[in-house]
């Protein structure tokens, strides 16, 4: 990839079902290493089955466009704790 500035379109829907409550799924995402979203919730932001785009500019200096997420898994049911857990997602 060419060094230079970027857009970042990140296109998200929450369309499983035992998800679609607040809390259900919740995360945070790292492009090139700097918080981009924290704790997001994509119920909460949209609701169920429902289109949501977050975008972002970058700037990559090393040829690289790395885009991190980082799953926030239930502990029980009142408690969450910080656990990266691999999020369903295509590589490039």
């Amino acid at each position: 990839m060419a060094n230079g500035n970027y857009r970042v379109n990140l296109l998200f829907a929450e369309n499983y079902v035992p998800t679609q409550v607040v809390g259900g799924r919740v995360f945070s995402v790292k492009i090139n290493n700097l918080p981009v979203l924290q704790d997001f919730d994509i119920f909460a932001a949209a609701g169920a089955s429902t289109a949501l785009v977050e975008t972002f500019n970058t700037t990559v200096t090393n040829g690289k466009l790395v885009i991190e997420f980082d799953k926030l898994c239930r502990k029980s049911k009142n408690q969450r704790h910080r656990n990266p857990c691999r999020l369903a997602m295509p590589r490039c």
